[in-house]
């Protein structure tokens, strides 16, 4: 049996249907045994609620300049041109735009509902990551603590690009679990980062039985 943990960006993917890599994540979370780490997580949260709320911004603005609209028709056109105008302008932010594009279409945004969207939308963003549990198919999977902090020391010299990804990894690598892991990740840097670390925890003899290796999604 092999488990499989995701990474951040991975959770992302699942979570919004726009994201690029959303159906291989959906492929991947229907054909492995998935744990969905803590520390993923909290992560996946934040920088889903911290993109969608960047998003919103410009979005009230769209919304804002709709509703002087003279008619339903001038209404929906200025809609319509104002998230194509944000797509181009901030690329970066493509999904989320056209995830919250389908969201409003999807409630039926109109003259007369326009003010009340911000705050369905918003209600919908926290109700969909108070409740990320795909792609969490195993449960009841343990930390080894000792393990954690063992690991956390031997690679304090491997600088992750942040504490969180530092965090996640020792996380996955300290699972009270005999079966092979398998970290899948989007992100190049953490690949190349964990790759580099496993290195150098498969020569301590406290990682010796442990079966762990890290995978790059594309």
């Amino acid at each position: 049996m092999v488990v499989a943990v995701f990474d951040t960006n991975l959770i992302i993917a699942l979570i919004n249907p726009h994201e690029k890599l959303h159906s291989t994540a959906r492929e991947l979370a229907d054909k492995e045994d998935v744990f969905l780490l803590s520390n993923v997580e909290m992560e996946a949260r934040n920088t889903f609620l911290r993109k969608f709320n960047s998003a919103m911004l410009e979005i009230y603005k769209i919304l804002n300049r709709a509703r002087k609209a003279e008619d339903e028709l001038q209404f929906q056109g200025i809609v319509v041109e104002g998230f194509q105008e944000l797509i181009e302008r901030r690329p970066e932010y493509k999904s989320f735009y056209e995830y919250i594009y389908d969201e409003i279409k999807n409630i039926g945004v109109t003259m007369e509902s326009v003010t009340i969207i911000p705050k369905i939308l918003d209600e919908k963003a926290i109700e969909l990551v108070s409740n990320i549990l795909s792609p969490k198919k195993i449960s009841n999977i343990s930390q080894n603590s000792e393990l954690h902090k063992r690991i956390a020391k031997e690679i304090k010299g491997v600088n992750f690009r942040g504490f969180m990804d530092f965090e996640i990894f020792c996380e996955a690598c300290s699972l009270n679990i005999e079966e092979e892991i398998v970290i899948f990740t989007a992100d190049s840097e953490f690949y190349k980062k964990a790759k580099k670390t496993l290195k150098i925890l498969n020569c301590l003899p406290d990682f010796k039985d442990k079966k762990i290796k890290v995978e790059k999604v594309e």
